[in-house]
C-alpha cells in the first residue's frame, strides 16, 4: 500500500468521512472543554493567589506545546479529509489509503496530544500553590526587565491605576480575607522580593528617573494598600499579620534606603503613622498594634541613621509626629492616646536622638547661635533642629488638648521625660550648641506646664541642678539657658509665650485662659518667674554638693 500502510478498507468513502470527522470533532471537542476548564481554574486560583497567575501560566512553553498538538489533529484531519481525494492520485496511491495513514496520524498525535495535556495538567496543579505561583511572577511579570518593560517611565507606573504589584496584592488580600496569615505572608514576602530586585537593577535599567521610579512604586504600597490592610487585620485581631504587614513595611523602606532613596523613609513612616490615625477614627482598639507599628518605626528610624545621610532625616519628623498631633486636635479625651503618647515620647524619639548623635558627633558641632539662628549649611544639625521644631508642635497641641480636657496625655507619666532625655544625652555628647537649644526648649514647656497649673514637672529644677554638677559643661549651659531665655531667643515652636495666638472659646474654668498671655497663674510674668526658677536650681545645686536628696524618682 502506498505510504506504507497495511489498514485495509472497504467501507465507502462516506464512512471514511465519518469516522475522520468524528476524530477531529472528538479531539476539537476535548481542546475546547479540557483548556476552557484549565483557564477557568486558573481563573479561580488566581481570585486566591494572584490576579496575573493566568497570563502567566498559560504563557508556560508545555500549554503552548499541548494547544499545539491539539491544533494539528483537528487542523491535520478536517484539511487530510478535503484535500486527500485531491493529493492520492499524485502520489499514486488511492483515497483508501490515504484516508488510512491519516487516520493512523489523527490517532498518533491525539495519544501524544493526551500525554502532553496530562503532564501539562499535573504540572499547572503543582504550581497553582501560593509558593509556585509567587516564584511564577518574580520569574515573569514581576522580572526586573519585564517590569521595566511594561512600565518604562514614572508616569507610565503613575498612569496604570492598577500597581505593578496587583498580583501579589490580591494575593495577600485574599490570604487576609480568608484567615490564612501564611498566605499573607508568603505574598508579603513577594512583595518584598520583587522591590529588592527592582532596586538592585535600576543602576543597569534605562529608566531616567530612578528615585522617582522607587517613589512611585513603593508609596501607594505603603501609604494605601499596607495601610488599609494594617486596619483591617488590626480590626479582627491578627496579632501576626499585623507584625508582618509592618515589618514588611520596614523591610521595604530599608530596602530603598540601602540604595539612597531617601524619601522612602518619609513614605514608611507615613504610611504606618496614618494607620495609627486610621485606627482611631475606627474605634479599634489599637494599643497593642501601635507597639508593634512604633517598634517598627523605631527600627526604621535606628537603621536609617546607619545607611543613609543625615539629609533623609531633615523632613522626616513631619510624618513621624503628625499622626499624633491630629489626634491630640480632636475634642475627645483617648487613655489609650495618652499611653501611646507617653510610650512615643518616652522610648522612640530619645533612642533615636541618642543613636544619631552619637553617629554623627562632629556634624553636630555649632554654637548656640547657628542652633537657634536657623541657617547652616549641616544636614545633621537640620535634621535635630526640625526634630526639636515638631516635637515643640506636639507640645503645643499637648498644652492645647489640656486647655481642652484638663489632662495632660502621659497616661500618668513625666511629660519632660523626652527633653530632659534629649538634654542630658547633648551634654554626655560635649555639644554644648544642641545642649543649650535642648535645654531652652525643656526650660520653655516646664515652664508652660507648671503655668497652666498641671502640676510641677517632677525633679525639674533638680534637672538642671545636676546639669551643672554632672558634666563639664553643665555650668557654662545652663549659664547659657538662662542667658539666651532671659532674652527671649528660643526654638521655634518652643516659646514660653507660644500659646498666646490661641482664639479657643472662653473657658469657665480659667484653664485656657491661663494659657494666654505672658502671666502664670500667680500674675508674675516670664521674667520674673525665670529669676525665682534660677534661685530654685542654685539652692538645689547647694544641696546635691552637700550630699542631700530630693526625692526625685522618675516617674513612668
Amino acid at each position: 500500500m502506498a505510504l506504507g500502510i497495511t489498514i485495509p478498507f472497504t467501507q465507502p468513502p462516506q464512512t471514511l468521512t465519518r469516522v475522520v470527522l468524528t476524530l477531529a470533532t472528538i479531539s476539537g471537542t476535548i481542546l475546547a472543554i479540557v483548556f476552557s476548564v484549565t483557564f477557568v481554574g486558573f481563573q479561580l486560583v488566581a481570585d486566591t493567589h494572584a490576579g496575573r497567575a493566568a497570563p502567566a501560566l498559560v504563557r508556560d512553553g508545555r500549554f503552548q506545546q499541548t494547544f499545539a498538538l491539539f491544533g494539528v489533529v483537528v487542523v491535520g484531519s478536517i484539511v487530510g479529509l478535503y484535500a486527500g481525494p485531491y493529493l492520492a492520485p499524485g502520489i499514486g496511491a488511492d483515497w483508501q489509503a490515504v484516508a488510512s495513514g491519516l487516520i493512523l496520524g489523527v490517532i498518533v498525535l491525539g495519544i501524544a496530544a493526551s500525554y502532553e495535556l496530562v503532564e501539562y495538567v499535573t504540572t499547572m496543579v503543582e504550581r497553582l500553590n501560593p509558593e509556585s505561583v509567587i516564584e511564577l511572577l518574580l520569574e515573569t511579570d514581576l522580572a526586573p526587565e519585564s517590569l521595566f518593560g511594561a512600565y518604562p517611565s514614572v508616569k507610565a507606573i503613575r498612569d496604570d491605576p492598577t500597581h505593578p504589584f496587583e498580583s501579589l496584592i490580591t494575593m495577600v488580600r485574599g490570604g487576609l480575607d480568608d484567615g490564612q496569615t501564611s498566605t499573607v505572608e508568603l505574598g508579603l514576602g513577594g512583595i518584598e522580593r520583587a522591590i529588592n530586585a527592582m532596586i538592585a537593577a535600576l543602576p543597569e535599567s534605562s529608566i531616567d528617573d530612578s528615585s522617582g521610579y522607587v517613589d512611585a512604586l513603593i508609596e501607594p504600597l505603603v501609604k494605601n494598600t499596607y495601610e488599609d490592610m494594617l486596619i483591617e487585620a488590626s480590626r479582627f485581631g491578627h496579632r501576626r499579620v499585623v507584625y508582618r504587614i509592618a515589618e514588611s513595611v520596614e523591610t521595604i523602606t530599608i530596602a530603598g534606603l540601602s540604595e539612597n532613596y531617601h524619601n522612602v523613609l518619609q513614605l514608611g513612616l507615613d504610611g504606618l503613622g496614618s494607620a495609627i490615625v486610621v485606627a482611631h477614627d475606627e474605634d479599634i482598639d489599637l494599643w497593642w498594634p501601635y507597639r508593634t507599628v512604633t517598634d517598627r518605626m523605631g527600627d526604621i528610624l535606628n537603621t536609617a541613621v546607619d545607611t543613609t545621610d543625615p539629609i533623609a532625616f531633615v523632613s522626616v519628623w513631619y510624618h513621624l509626629i503628625h499622626p499624633y498631633v491630629i489626634l491630640l486636635r480632636r475634642n475627645e479625651t483617648d487613655h489609650n492616646l495618652h499611653d501611646q503618647i507617653f510610650d512615643f515620647c518616652g522610648r522612640v524619639v530619645p533612642q533615636f536622638f541618642e543613636k544619631f548623635v552619637k553617629e554623627y558627633n562632629g556634624k553636630l558641632v555649632a554654637s548656640p547661635e547657628v542652633w537657634l539662628g536657623g541657617s547652616t549649611e549641616s544636614n545633621a544639625v537640620r535634621a535635630i533642629r526640625n526634630q526639636i521644631r515638631y516635637l515643640g508642635t506636639l507640645y503645643n497641641d499637648i498644652l492645647r488638648y489640656y486647655g481642652r480636657t484638663g489632662e495632660l496625655p502621659f497616661g500618668g507619666g513625666n511629660p519632660l521625660s523626652v527633653w530632659t532625655s534629649m538634654f542630658n544625652k547633648s551634654l554626655e555628647a560635649e555639644l554644648d550648641g544642641l545642649a543649650v537649644t535642648v535645654g531652652l526648649a525643656l526650660l520653655s514647656f516646664g515652664y508652660q506646664i507648671e503655668r497652666i497649673g498641671a502640676r510641677r514637672p517632677n525633679g525639674f529644677a533638680d534637672t538642671f541642678a545636676r546639669c551643672q554638677l554632672n558634666y563639664e559643661l553643665g555650668v557654662d549651659v545652663v549659664d547659657n539657658v538662662f542667658t539666651y531665655a532671659a532674652e527671649g531667643t528660643f526654638p521655634r515652636k518652643a516659646r514660653p509665650d507660644a500659646m498666646s495666638h490661641l482664639h479657643t472659646k472662653p473657658d469657665p474654668q480659667g484653664i485656657v485662659s491661663r494659657l494666654i498671655g505672658n502671666e502664670d497663674n500667680d500674675g508674675s510674668t516670664f521674667e520674673e518667674w525665670l529669676s525665682e526658677f534660677q534661685k530654685e536650681v542654685a539652692e538645689r545645686r547647694k544641696e546635691l554638693q552637700e550630699g542631700y536628696e530630693w526625692d526625685v524618682t522618675p516617674e513612668r
